[in-house]
């Protein structure tokens, strides 16, 4: 599985721009990999221990792009007009299909935990997102995880998906290059998202070289 020409064309500049419109975030947003920036949140906060686990919300304006903090420096950036509306649909056969927008805010309860150093991600309101071009990443829900302590570049990582009420975990790259994982400075595993619901980084995943100099993380072994 190789990297899609809309990880390649990312630009730093591009996404801090993005970024400064957010009040969430600092004046300067960390430089990732030439491909990628993003927040760098205040240290602290719970959900970095084995076990332990922040519980938030977030109160996501419909109709403005930015970065919202989900504690212990993960992230969720969601931009304007992604959130489709309550009775669109929801299920992988809805994933890419047209949607009525949803408008004014909504509040997402999120809780964050992280295992032995990996983080998963439960999003307590299952919404899904209008569709968006594979090379349109400024329109796409991307999602950053924090992972404590070293990365392993020879074990790598990815982010799969867990659908609510269930015990499976989903390699949904497997199916859509798209949604592939990355890393982002700052020991960040970040994706696409297509949906709301639970999300956890992986051991096990091949990690990939781009060639444009970033790292793209993804395929299971």
């Amino acid at each position: 599985m190789r990297i899609t020409t809309a990880l390649k064309v990312m630009s730093a500049a591009a996404f801090a721009a993005l970024a400064a419109c957010s009040a969430d975030m600092p004046s300067a947003p960390v430089a990732a990999s030439p491909d990628v920036a993003a927040p760098s949140f205040a240290k602290g906060g719970n959900g970095n221990g084995n076990g332990s686990a922040t519980a938030t919300t977030i109160r996501v304006n419909t109709q403005e792009s930015r970065f919202y903090s989900i504690g212990s420096q993960s992230w969720v950036y969601i931009p304007a007009g992604a959130i489709c509306a309550d009775g669109s649909g929801y299920g992988p056969e809805f994933w890419d299909a047209p949607c009525t927008l949803a408008t004014g805010t909504i509040d997402i309860p999120v809780t964050l935990r992280a295992d032995n150093g990996r983080p998963s991600a439960e999003f307590h309101h299952d919404v899904r997102f209008a569709p968006a071009a594979g090379n349109h990443w400024s329109q796409w829900v991307i999602l950053g995880l924090k992972v404590q302590g070293n990365l392993n570049r020879q074990l790598g990582y990815g982010i799969l998906y867990r659908p609510t009420g269930t015990s499976t975990w989903i390699d949904e790259a497997a199916t859509d290059p798209s949604l592939e994982a990355f890393r982002v400075t700052g020991n960040v595993i970040a994706r696409r998202l297509k949906h709301f619901s639970g999300y956890n980084v992986a051991l096990g995943y091949r990690e990939q070289a781009d060639p444009t100099g970033g790292t793209l993380i993804g395929g299971a072994q």
